[in-house]
């Protein structure tokens, strides 16, 4: 539990303490004229919980969820990728910002920034319900703990800058899972009819591979569990975007690129900006003339088909022994008769 001399300590240094019940929920449902509570104030607070309301004198959380994983190895290897991740990126990452444990085997990253945002979800894993990382910014609260990861505690809080920041939730988006719909791609009218055919581009999708569609254009700078995380030829920032290992589609954050930002790329679509301009149907036309998808067949419409004249067509008398076929011919051509009508007596 947090004592009230700690309370008052913060308080003093820009937090904006609110009591909470055992929920979370705060008690105080209205601010006060001024954000952070005198001591006398703090002395007569009673409650379970306290937590600070953020984007007050520019603090801001972000909000590490590890409920949404079922087993503690889960949590432990994605929580260490994670946080190895930041340190690797953002120099002094220890010493720059506070780390607080929360009590369900969550972290709480705070820090003081000018830029400070409403809250934010910033990431979701797949097939989960739940964020694993969102911002508790303007408008928000964290709840306070007396458990820390690392060595500094609430009162040891510091200003990033900007760049800093950009590269903390930067680095977070990269843990977002983005749902594999609507990728562009041409019309499967235009290319194949039944179900058993494959379009050039879900051909090309499943006989290419991204990174090395890409690598004359990015590197891959770290390799997580679901992802490979890729930075442009040349760029300043720590990363550009990644690629999913299961899908192998590409999510940018760069704009910096002849591909799209913010954006699901499939391996087909990567063509298609690559060599193509972006034009879809250009680059299945070409990849169809490259061999890739089945091969088209013609449909011929009812009126399109070649008329045939019925009057023109004779019965195929060879089909009978040659004794009968000589006595066909020979009706037609003494007693005039047609073929068709001499059938008609044998």
């Amino acid at each position: 539990m947090i004592t009230k001399d700690y309370l008052k300590k913060l308080s003093t240094i820009g937090y904006s303490i609110i009591p909470c019940d055992e929920t979370k929920k705060p008690l105080e449902t209205k601010w006060t004229s001024k954000p952070c509570k005198t001591h006398d104030e703090i002395d007569q607070l009673t409650a379970p919980l306290y937590g600070c309301r953020s984007g007050v004198n520019d603090i801001e959380c972000i909000d590490i969820d590890l409920k949404v994983f079922s087993s503690l190895q889960e949590k432990l290897t994605w929580w260490n990728e994670y946080i190895s991740f930041l340190r690797d990126n953002i120099s002094e990452f220890d010493y720059k910002f506070v780390i607080a444990k929360t009590m369900r085997d969550g972290y709480h990253i705070i820090y003081k920034s000018t830029t400070v945002a409403g809250n934010t979800k910033i990431a979701k894993l797949k097939g989960m319900k739940e964020a694993i990382i969102e911002t508790r910014g303007v408008g928000g609260q964290f709840i306070l703990y007396n458990h820390f990861h690392g060595d500094n505690e609430y009162h040891d809080i510091k200003y990033i800058t900007d760049e800093e920041r950009d590269i903390l939730w930067s680095i977070s988006k990269t843990y977002n899972y983005i749902e594999e719909v609507n990728l562009d791609k041409p019309t499967k009218k235009e290319y194949s009819t039944k179900e058993d055919e494959i379009t050039p581009w879900d051909d090309y999708n499943e006989k290419n591979n991204t990174i090395e569609l890409i690598s004359d254009e990015f590197t891959i700078v770290r390799n997580t569990t679901k992802s490979y995380i890729i930075r442009r030829h040349g760029a300043e920032s720590p990363h550009s975007g990644y690629v999913y290992k299961d899908s192998g589609c590409m999510y940018l954050f760069s704009t910096g690129t002849q591909y799209p930002a913010e954006k699901l790329l499939s391996p087909f679509a990567i063509y298609a900006h690559k060599y193509n301009f972006g034009d879809f149907k250009q680059a299945a036309n070409d990849l169809y003339e490259k061999g890739y998808g089945s091969r088209r067949v013609p449909q011929i419409e009812l009126d399109d088909k070649p008329k045939v004249d019925v009057s023109k067509l004779t019965f195929p008398i060879d089909i009978f022994p040659e004794p009968v076929q000589h006595y066909i011919l020979e009706s037609a051509q003494t007693l005039g008769l047609s073929i068709d009508l001499s059938l008609i007596h044998i």
